[in-house]
């Protein structure tokens, strides 16, 4: 399923502040914690200063009704936190789940 990494590859931006949106698909099951830690995976073109990018699922489609009409539905989805790639060489990135970040969150309010 594809995802949107939103960062500054290389520092770069759009209309000097702006994000870049890379596009890359999930990797591992977003349910399963990849070794042992909360997070999970994504194959994606990634460069330094994608780290701290937000991933976001982003889906749009539509379904017929019994009465025939087409609704359609626009889903945006946070689904955690970039954090760079697990080799390199590897195109592999670790996302980190959103529970974590309001760990992380809630622990420096404390």
């Amino acid at each position: 399923m594809p995802v949107s990494i939103i960062g500054f590859p290389l520092g770069l931006a759009v209309a000097g502040s702006l994000p870049i949106w890379k596009t890359g698909h999930i990797a591992s099951d977003p349910a399963i914690d990849f070794d042992g830690k909360p997070a999970f995976l994504i194959d994606a073109t990634t460069r330094g200063g994608m780290s701290g990018s937000p991933v976001v699922l982003k889906a749009h489609g539509g379904y017929r009704t019994s009465d025939g009409r087409r609704p359609m539905r626009d889903i945006t989805k946070f689904l955690g936190i970039y954090s760079g790639r697990i080799h390199r060489d590897s195109e592999v990135g670790i996302v980190w789940k959103p529970h974590v970040i309001k760990e992380i969150l809630s622990a420096g309010t404390s």
